[in-house]
């Protein structure tokens, strides 16, 4: 699973970090999580183009314009920056299933989860094609995210249930008759069925 490596340290030393290596901070944000993101940028953009393999962490830090120590610092190893890449990847997705899903009724939700699957992978469909290389480049990489994608899956489904929990021990919702779950609509029906036959191929 993932570790929040980063949430226990500090930025480098002055004597850590060579000259030039920092841009001065973003005044919205702490320089901690504005570094953090222009490294994860940096990242994304080079294992996308480059691959696990073919990206080094000198060429990240130069893209992000950082040193290689806070890379280090940050994120611990090059593998646990793919981790948090990878991870962030998945997060708007998850994100966006759970929000459709929050009102739907269950019979409704599988054919909801192919159209934000759908939806997702149109939209980042670059990012995908990076995801599917990544897979095929080593069995390493491939246990390496499982292991943070079972994490995310695992942190959603937690946050699902006790919302669930919640939901089912208000004295309003209690007090409410059950109703009879509705067919899926046409259009929901063909949208899954175009996203299933696109993942056919």
């Amino acid at each position: 699973m993932l570790t929040a490596v980063q949430a226990s340290r500090s930025e480098p030393k002055a004597s850590e970090v060579h000259k030039g290596d920092f841009s001065p901070p973003a005044p919205a944000r702490g320089r901690k999580e504005e570094t953090q993101d222009r490294i994860v940028a940096a990242s994304l953009a080079l294992f996308a183009t480059r691959g696990y393999l073919g990206t080094s962490i000198s060429a990240i830090a130069t893209h992000a314009r950082v040193s290689r120590a806070a890379i280090f610092w940050h994120f611990g190893d090059k593998e646990g920056l793919f981790r948090e890449t990878f991870r962030r990847m998945l997060v708007p997705f998850f994100a966006e299933l759970q929000a459709s899903l929050e009102h739907i009724p269950p019979r409704e939700r599988v054919f909801e989860i192919l159209s934000a699957y759908e939806r997702v992978v149109e939209e980042n469909e670059v990012a995908i094609r990076s995801i599917v290389r990544w897979l095929l480049e080593s069995e390493k990489l491939r246990a390496s995210l499982r292991e943070t994608l079972f994490a995310l899956h695992d942190e959603r489904g937690a946050r699902r249930g006790a919302r669930r929990d919640a939901r089912r021990q208000s004295p309003a919702r209690a007090a409410r008759p059950e109703r009879a779950q509705p067919r899926p609509s046409p259009r929901r029906a063909a949208a899954a069925r175009a996203a299933r036959d696109r993942c056919r191929r």
